[in-house]
């Protein structure tokens, strides 16, 4: 089952995404929820395999969301709401009636709290109206191998456009209109030697 993106890949609020949760990657082997991590097969001191199966949940699309309300244009005008409603509640508070203190309190949640919570809300109700979906990602030296639904996708590496690498998750991008999420949720103890042959593999691509 495929998620479908109308805009470019740097903007992931217009997508839906392949998401990634409970899986966890650690020791050789395959992945799954509920089964014993890992998702590495290794060659000497470097991994050549990995694979990560895990099921989609609604917050792996919202940290990927919230990403990226606070990484455009729409970060400066939250940042600065959320400053001005700061400075306005320190300004107002103590001789401000109490309708204008609600007020306040109300902007100042408008961006801390209830922007978040909007946001949640809708990837739970993508995710509900696509049913549940579990995916299994294989990374070698060939590219990118897909399985859900009983259904393979292959990529090679020249498909793999972009990686967007973030503190809590990884984007790998296939397309346009396509992306794929590993939260570190996912990668586990992975996440370092992962990256490495991500980027290994890309560079060997655009070198060919």
């Amino acid at each position: 089952m495929k998620y479908k993106c109308n805009g470019p890949v740097s903007r992931p609020q217009a997508c839906g995404w392949r998401t990634n949760t409970e899986s966890e990657a650690g020791s050789r082997g395959t992945s799954n929820a509920g089964a014993a991590p890992a998702a590495v097969s290794a060659q000497g001191n470097r991994a050549d395999t990995y694979t990560y199966t895990y099921k989609v949940k609604p917050t792996d699309l919202w940290q990927v969301r919230m990403y990226y309300a606070y990484a455009s244009y729409l970060a400066m005008v939250n940042i600065i709401a959320i400053f001005a409603s700061v400075a306005l509640l320190i300004a107002f508070w103590r001789n401000g009636a109490p309708w204008v203190r609600l007020v306040l309190l109300l902007f100042l949640s408008l961006f801390t709290v209830i922007q978040p919570l909007y946001i949640y809300y809708d990837c739970n109700r993508q995710l509900k109206a696509q049913g549940e979906i579990e995916l299994t990602l294989t990374f070698n030296d060939r590219g990118l191998t897909i399985l859900t639904g009983g259904k393979t996708e292959k990529h090679p590496w020249r498909d793999i456009i972009n990686v967007s690498v973030k503190p809590t998750l990884i984007v790998i991008y296939t397309g346009q209109s396509q992306g794929y999420i590993l939260t570190n949720r996912v990668l586990g103890e992975t996440r370092k030697g992962f990256l490495s042959f991500l980027r290994e593999e890309r560079r060997k691509a655009q070198d060919r």
